[in-house]
């Protein structure tokens, strides 16, 4: 019977550990051993102990072992070009940690990228060694049968894409850049089923990502995986990337749905025990750290379809598709039917991950929608603030596209929207039909939530002037091709206009310090405009159009408490002196029309001794009178500056870049336990 060791007994160290350690001795452990690399790549990694040793070094100690590294990283690469699993994953797993820890100290000791190279790999042998490294990275995602394999080498690209949170600064990219192979391996994982509904799928799309976006903005640099986007037009991959981007938004949606139903739940009145379990329930099976963590991969997924849409043309059909036949989400937590939660969120089976064929009609669009609708209502800090922009920015992109906008207003193609709508003590919901009705519906009642659920004096001012412009841009079109939504109720979106400007007059004092109201005020005007000028084109009946002018003679005083305070800002030749201009000008119709129907509807009051006005009566007057009404046609009223991301969005991307690069890298774990999941696999593997 063997004794255990005492307590002061030294520790067996591996050989990995004793070969390492040699290494970082400077001694060559492989000096007259021929098969020395052959059985060194057979030893499972320790990557702690490997990490330390790296950590434990100063710069100038790590450049005095510069040949040894080299050496280890050249025969790490020959070893991923071997057909034997256990060496390709340990080299690869070596790899990502001899290049994570080379790169964070010289980031921590603001070193040269050239001496950064020439640790790792030096100057020449790069041109050979990176070459092959590449090519043997896409030989494992095309070739090799085992997804651990595949995953590994994903994830040995990430290591090296997110070695830098500048993106522009990492000069190991500029090799992927001369061997854009990578962008076909890429293609294939999105093609193929099962890679793409994996994390492999999910790897590849962030990996995409951040190829694309270096050196995005300098003119004299072509950046061939942006420009093999903007032309891919393999069926397969595209579609893949739409089904990678609706799971992941799916799965959001339900956990931020289940999350509000719960918490719903934990406030009946009364409280109790029962509001208690409720609220723990809702932290255990949907933690805020589980939304939290989601808001940093959505990040990174709508960033991708933001490029999709914003480079290549034939992905926007692929928004138009179906996909409730080919996604599915697998969860692990136990079934709660709950059909509708009190804030208007569908809460579906979260057990039921399987499709079936009562499912409603679904696509990425219908997911985005929904999720847009949780963003925007949580858009407090910093990081869902740009999660929130990016959306706006990508709908802005799709609702110029011409055949986007086309099926948004196709009225025979209509989906079930579940919308999130925060609930209001103050005002009254925006009612949203529970019926299947088209995109642009949808996309209309979630803009005007937003507008009616954000006035306060924190004003997330960004975004009420991008959804003010993506609600000019969809009235547009229907004017430019005379799209009628029969059966549409335009009153909230004016009701919510007007609120919005009544909003920006009593908060004049405070807004001015923080943004330029009169803009936003102007922008709200403009699509008064539009409806004036034009509504005859597209509003379903003419009815609607009486109730327009209904509601700006309500309201007019609105209207002339903004011409009001424009005209002293003009007057006084302050801040936002050229926006206060042109809102007086934009307001010329609105007042000639509250100018020339108020008069008439003294007139009936005094002719009938009546105090008042019903809405029928007020109606009445605006039909009979508007033959003495005199407007000015406002010239380019439906022509708008089209989206451009260069120059006004290049900060805001590079900022968002580098938050997905940091936490992209926070959460690539490099762990031992991938070579036990190779045996498990080629043990089943015939």
């Amino acid at each position: 019977m063997v004794s255990p060791p005492s307590p002061g007994a030294t520790a067996v160290k591996s050989k990995f550990v004793q070969i390492y350690e040699d290494f970082f001795k400077g001694l060559d452990p492989s000096a007259g051993n021929p098969n020395f690399w052959n059985m060194l790549f057979l030893v499972r990694v320790d990557v702690s102990f490997l990490e330390s040793q790296f950590r434990e070094r100063s710069l100038d100690e790590l450049f005095a072992l510069k040949d040894t590294i080299n050496s280890v990283f050249y025969h790490c690469v020959e070893a991923m070009s071997e057909t034997h699993p256990i060496r390709v994953i340990n080299a690869m797993q070596t790899l990502s940690v001899i290049i994570r820890e080379v790169v964070t100290k010289f980031e921590s000791n603001n070193a040269s990228n050239y001496d950064q190279m020439d640790i790792l790999i030096g100057f020449e042998p790069a041109e050979t060694v990176m070459p092959k490294l590449i090519q043997s990275i896409c030989w494992i995602i095309c070739e090799q049968p085992s997804m651990t394999l595949k995953r590994r080498a994903v994830r040995l690209c990430l290591v090296i894409a997110t070695a830098k949170d500048n993106v522009s600064q990492n000069a190991l990219l500029d090799y992927f850049m001369r061997c854009p192979s990578l962008f076909e391996a890429i293609c294939h994982v999105l093609a193929n089923g099962p890679q793409r509904n994996s994390d492999v799928g999910v790897d590849a799309v962030i990996l995409l990502l951040i190829l694309i976006n270096y050196r995005k903005y300098e003119a004299s640099v072509c950046n061939p995986y942006a420009m093999k986007l903007s032309v891919l037009d393999n069926e397969l991959a595209l579609n893949g990337l739409g089904q990678i981007i609706n799971r992941v938004l799916q799965e959001f949606n339900r956990n931020y749905a289940l999350k509000e139903y719960y918490r719903s739940s934990s406030q009946p009145s009364g409280g109790g025990i029962f509001a208690s379990l409720a609220n723990a329930m809702s932290n255990i099976l949907i933690g805020d750290d589980k939304i939290l963590d989601a808001y940093r991969v959505n990040d990174a997924l709508l960033c991708a379809l933001y490029e999709g849409v914003h480079l290549n043309r034939n992905f926007v059909s692929v928004l138009t598709r179906n996909h409730s036949d080919d996604t599915s989400i697998s969860f692990s937590s136990p079934e709660f039917n709950t059909p509708r939660s009190g804030n208007g969120a569908n809460v579906q089976s979260v057990g039921g991950d399987q499709p079936s064929s009562d499912k409603d009609p679904s696509n990425i669009l219908v997911s985005f929608f929904e999720y847009m609708s949780y963003i925007l209502h949580d858009s407090k800090d910093a990081a869902k603030f740009a999660n929130a922009k990016l959306c706006l920015i990508i709908v802005t992109c799709l609702v110029e596209d011409q055949y986007a906008s086309t099926f948004l207003h196709d009225s025979s193609i209509t989906f079930r929207v579940s919308l999130f709508q925060p609930q209001m003590r103050h005002k009254k919901l925006v009612e949203h039909s529970d019926k299947p009705v088209p995109l642009v519906v949808s996309l209309l009642d979630l803009l005007c939530c937003f507008l009616c659920s954000h006035m306060k004096k924190t004003l997330p001012f960004e975004l009420h002037s991008q959804a003010l412009a993506i609600v000019y841009r969809i009235v547009c079109h229907q004017k430019k091709n005379k799209i009628r939504l029969v059966g549409y109720n335009w009153k909230p979106l004016w009701e919510a206009l007007i609120g919005f400007i009544k909003f920006l007059v009593n908060n004049d004092s405070y807004l001015r310090s923080i943004c330029d109201h009169f803009y936003l005020a102007l922008q709200a005007v403009g699509v008064f405009n539009l409806f004036i000028t034009f509504g005859d084109t597209f509003l379903s009946d003419p009815t609607s159009y009486d109730q327009l002018y209904y509601e700006l003679i309500r309201m007019y005083n609105v209207f002339d408490d903004l011409y009001a305070l424009a005209l002293q800002q003009v007057r006084g030749n302050g801040q936002g002196h050229e926006s206060a201009s042109r809102v007086i000008h934009a307001l010329t119709n609105i007042r000639s029309i509250t100018s020339h129907f108020n008069p008439k509807m003294q007139t009936f009051l005094d002719e009938n001794s009546l105090s008042s006005l019903s809405s029928d009566q007020v109606l009445h007057i605006v039909r009979t009178n508007y033959d003495t009404l005199a407007l000015r046609m406002q010239e380019n009223l439906d022509q708008y500056e089209r989206y451009n991301e260069k120059p006004a969005r290049v900060h805001f991307f590079s900022t968002l870049m580098r938050s997905i690069l940091h936490e992209c890298r926070l959460g690539l774990p490099i762990t031992n336990v991938e070579q036990k999941a190779i045996l498990e696999e080629f043990a089943t593997i015939t």
